[in-house]
């Protein structure tokens, strides 16, 4: 493999431009941090002030680079419309210095949330799956239709089963090899709860849908193989973890379900949900229960308002009303 384009295939190196482009937008200042402070559990000598310097400089660099990327694609998907492309732009302006705040609050001793930073990846990720050509329906069922055995809320009782797997097996490793002390909030310097619920909802919405599906989107595109966008994704999610020192290997478990829920079971809603209501209370089974429940509801709504396809024959395989309803209700 040269890297080099053939005719109906993206180039690969292309592909990996992109994905790791948006992984260092969306996750790189993360990533430097956790790696700062896996350093600083095996001993390295990292000077704190520098260290958080040199952290927010990389939040401020993924900011003004995602922001960038997010204009250059709306000029060139909406060349020629220009009032439209002037608001578009405008407000991917507004994001980004909205997040460029956000991390100034944060360099002042504040509570950042994080929820520009999660809306500026999310609007830069679905702007670079539309450049590639990748439509909306390919995004989100990667394989199609949907098998009928894998509705929405078994997709979210499986998610959960491996939250809570993840979670036991973190605990169990606690004690083997380097492990930070303190509870995972603790370390992370979080004591509000707003804070906390606006940055599961950034953690949740960075980690499923950019990193896992966008990700697999991109590289699958490339045709490139599963245990390439697999080995990234799940590592990805390590690394991201590593503050937690060995307890983060954990993270291959419901790394390797994720993946496996968004391509196979078009996992990506149900997967986002259980992942928010499972991190800001664990311990507590009703917020399980509703994340079933609303995948639940949201599978009958589908099924009841998606209309069958119509053939055109009058053979009654698809061409009379009631067969259609019928059908439909399946």
């Amino acid at each position: 493999m040269n890297g080099r384009p053939i005719p109906g295939r993206p180039g690969i190196r292309r592909a990996y431009r992109d994905a790791l482009g948006l992984i260092a937008v969306a996750a790189g200042p993360t990533l430097y941090r956790s790696a700062t402070i896996f350093a600083d559990t095996l001993g390295f000598a990292v000077p704190q002030p520098a260290a958080e310097l040199v952290g927010h400089l990389v939040s401020l660099a993924a900011t003004l680079a995602g922001g960038r990327w997010l204009l250059h694609l709306i000029e060139v998907r909406l060349h020629g419309n220009g009032r439209r492309q002037f608001r578009l732009q405008l407000t991917a302006t507004a994001v980004a210095v909205a997040d460029g705040i956000d991390i100034a609050i944060g360099v002042y001793g504040g509570d950042s949330t994080r929820l520009p930073a999660m809306v500026l990846a999310v609007w830069l990720a679905w702007e670079v799956i539309r450049a590639r050509g990748i439509s909306t329906d390919e995004f989100e069922t990667p394989l199609g239709r949907v098998p009928w055995w894998t509705p929405s809320w078994l997709v979210a009782a499986v998610a959960l089963a491996a939250f809570i797997a993840t979670g036991r097996l973190s605990t169990g490793l606690h004690g083997y090899g380097p492990t930070t002390s303190g509870s995972q909030l603790a370390i992370l310097s979080i004591d509000n709860p707003m804070i906390l619920a606006s940055r599961i909802a950034w953690t949740s919405m960075i980690e499923e849908l950019v990193v896992t599906a966008a990700v697999i989107t991109l590289l699958r595109q490339a045709r490139r193989p599963v245990w390439e966008w697999t080995l990234l994704v799940v590592g990805v999610r390590v690394l991201g973890h590593a503050y937690l020192g060995t307890p983060a290997l954990a993270q291959i478990l419901i790394g390797l379900v994720a993946v496996l829920l968004y391509v196979r079971c078009r996992g990506l809603a149900p997967l986002i949900v259980v992942h928010f209501l499972y991190d800001l209370e664990p311990t507590v089974p009703i917020s399980a229960l509703a994340a079933i429940l609303a995948m639940a509801i949201h599978t009958i709504y589908q099924t009841v308002t998606t209309p069958a396809p119509d053939t055109g024959d009058n053979t009654g395989t698809g061409s009379t009303p009631s067969s259609r309803k019928i059908r439909s209700l399946r």
